[in-house]
This record gives structure tokens, C-alpha cells and sequence, in this order.
């Protein structure tokens, strides 16, 4: 039997549910449901499979271009992160890059507590790892949010170029907005979020990931950071500490995460035009 943590996970036959088929997921002692739509078109599409694996403790999730890629590019979601990754992995795949979403350490099926320490090592240790197995010669990043800490938060030579979308640069300047999340996660999220209340203090006083001491490690024309106008609590920080880089802002935008980049074809062009030019 499948396990997450520990705990055992089974697929519970599929139901009828406001008129639309889902199915029933059995978590420990909860149950998830999802739309089964969504697997029928990710298993029966000859083209862009999503497919899974580990390396380490990192479970990642990936799909590979139809030929041979030399070109890879990791997404680093937000928190709490949701099911649109998918289309958007299989949209880059489909411009001939291989496209990984690896989940960190201590969510979903990765091993080990959230937020125990700098997410940027196990990330950078995943990047290097499939780096140096299939060989690539680029390696790109787009992350939002949450993710933006840890994406600025890696050495430059661990990758090409990156995109970072409304990234959080500071916790402690956006503790007010962020407080009630740690509770959300644990009722919401009920073990795919796996940290204790020690572990969410000390991230909000910038302890666990902390991405202006990675500043001077990054090349200001090799990031770029994409902001919603509306967005002040995110904004603000970012255009304070982060003079001299690349900084665009979009107008009538708010918050800017992966289902903003997969609705818009203006923020999609946007990311690659810069990532693969």
C-alpha cells in the first residue's frame, strides 16, 4: 500500500458528486476527494505523462519533452501549493524543456518536517542531482511566492536563469498577512504540511529562509521578478532590497502564482521569452 509519512493512503472507488464524477482519496483517517477528469486526461494522453519519482527525500513530479532535452526547468510553488502545476509542467514540456516540480522536504510524499531548515539546500542538492543524471546544459526556475524565497535563496551557478513571481524577500515584513496561514495548512492540508509552531515562528523572523543574505550570490541580469501592481505587501520589500534587478510590474494584477502565468499567455510569453532567449 501507497504511504505518505507513515501513513497509509488508498484510492476509495470513484462517486458522484454534484453532478460531477471525483474521486475519494483516504489519508490516514481523512478523505480528500479530486476530479477524475484530471487523471483520465494525465494517464491517457500518449503525449506529456506526468510521471514521479525521488531522489533522496525530495518526491518530484516531472514530464519530459517528447525528444531528448538538454534543457531543464524547475517550479517552486507557493504555499499552499495546488493541482495546476500539472498543465503547466506539460506546457513547458511541450516547448522541448523538461519540466520538474519537486515538493519539499516534509510535504506530500517527501520525507522529513517542514521548515526544520533552509528549504534552498535540499532544492539546490535535487537540482545538482538531476543535473549531473541526465546531463543538462540548462537549467531554469520559475517560482512563486513562498517559492520565490527559496529560488532567491540558491547559489547562481546552481542554475541558467530564473523567474521569480511575487516573491516573499522578507517573512517578517509580511508577518500580518501571513498570520492564520500555519493553522490553515494544518486543518486544510492535514498532513501534507508536516511542521510544528516553533518551526513557523522562526520563519517568520527570517531564520529558516532568509533570501537577502543570498543577494550578493546572484546576478542581477539573470533574474527577473515579476510583480501585480496590486500586490503592495509583496511589492514594496521586493522593490526595496532588490534595486539593479530586473523588477517588472504588471497592471490590474494582484498576487501573481502559477495559475496566473498558465491563464495569461502575456505572463506566460513574459517568462519565456526570458527564460529561453
Amino acid at each position: 500500500m501507497l504511504k505518505i509519512a507513515g501513513k497509509p493512503v488508498r484510492v476509495l472507488a470513484g462517486m458522484l458528486n454534484s453532478k460531477k464524477l471525483v474521486g475519494l482519496l483516504q489519508y490516514g483517517g481523512d478523505i480528500y476527494s479530486f476530479p477524475l477528469k484530471l487523471i483520465k486526461n494525465r494517464y491517457n494522453s500518449p503525449k506529456n505523462k506526468v510521471l514521479k519519482d525521488r531522489i533522496d527525500k525530495i518526491f518530484f513530479d516531472y514530464v519530459l519533452a517528447e525528444n531528448t532535452s538538454k534543457k531543464a526547468i524547475i517550479l517552486l510553488p507557493g504555499l499552499p501549493e495546488y493541482p495546476c502545476h500539472k498543465s503547466l509542467l506539460r506546457r513547458f514540456s511541450a516547448l522541448g524543456v523538461d519540466a520538474y516540480l519537486p515538493r519539499y522536504e516534509g510535504t506530500f510524499e517527501s520525507d522529513g518536517d517542514f521548515l526544520s531548515k533552509n528549504l534552498a539546500d535540499s532544492i539546490k542538492n535535487f537540482i545538482l542531482s538531476i543535473k549531473e543524471q541526465k546531463e543538462y546544459k540548462k537549467i531554469f526556475i520559475l517560482s512563486t511566492s513562498f517559492g520565490g524565497a527559496v529560488s532567491l535563496s540558491l547559489p547562481q551557478e546552481v542554475f541558467t536563469k530564473s523567474v521569480h513571481l511575487s516573491p516573499v524577500v522578507k517573512f517578517s515584513e509580511i508577518k500580518p498577512i501571513l498570520t492564520g496561514l500555519d493553522g490553515y495548512l494544518k486543518k486544510n492540508f492535514k498532513y501534507l504540511y508536516r511542521f510544528d509552531d516553533e518551526a513557523w515562528e522562526l520563519l517568520l523572523k527570517d531564520k529558516i529562509l532568509y533570501p537577502l543574505k543570498n543577494k550578493k550570490n546572484l546576478s542581477p541580469t539573470k533574474n527577473l521578478i515579476l510583480l501585480g501592481d496590486k500586490d503592495t505587501a509583496i511589492n514594496t520589500p521586493v522593490k526595496e532590497y532588490y534595486k539593479g534587478f530586473k523588477v517588472k510590474t504588471f497592471k490590474n494584477i494582484k498576487h501573481i502564482n502559477f495559475t496566473s502565468v498558465l491563464d495569461s499567455n502575456l505572463l506566460f510569453n513574459e517568462v519565456c521569452s526570458f527564460l529561453f532567449s
